[in-house]
């Protein structure tokens, strides 16, 4: 992990630290050329050249999941349900209609699907 990842996830409250870290693997080894730093926004953000791709965050309702990638998240508005909450942000919590394992392997399509549209 970097440094200065490692140092926000600890930051986090205890019970979302364990996602978070999911979260930063599951970019990481997804998008693994893209760059990865704290921005002045409190969150981790993943570029790719000067692009803004991904990235996660915490705030007190759980931990925050970014795509920036104009429609990654629209192709998957029905799944996400109301757990997008924005047009590029996720809530990154189980709900009744999507279970955590539903919502890591969607994450998991989102971001492949992100990383084949950086390459093409």
């Amino acid at each position: 992990m970097n440094p200065e990842t490692d140092a926000y996830i600890a930051q986090a409250p205890p019970e979302q630290q364990p996602l978070l870290r999911e979260l930063h693997a599951l970019i990481r080894s997804t998008l693994p050329s893209a760059c990865e730093h704290v921005d002045r926004a409190g969150m981790v953000v993943f570029t790719h050249g000067s692009r803004w791709i991904a990235g996660f965050g915490f705030r007190k309702k759980g931990p925050m999941f970014y795509v920036m990638q104009p429609g990654a998240l629209d192709r998957h508005a029905e799944r996400l349900g109301r757990l997008r909450t924005g047009h590029s942000c996720v809530d990154w919590r189980p709900s009744q209609s999507l279970d955590a394992a539903a919502l890591r392997e969607l994450a998991r399509q989102i971001l492949a699907e992100v990383a084949a549209e950086l390459s093409a």
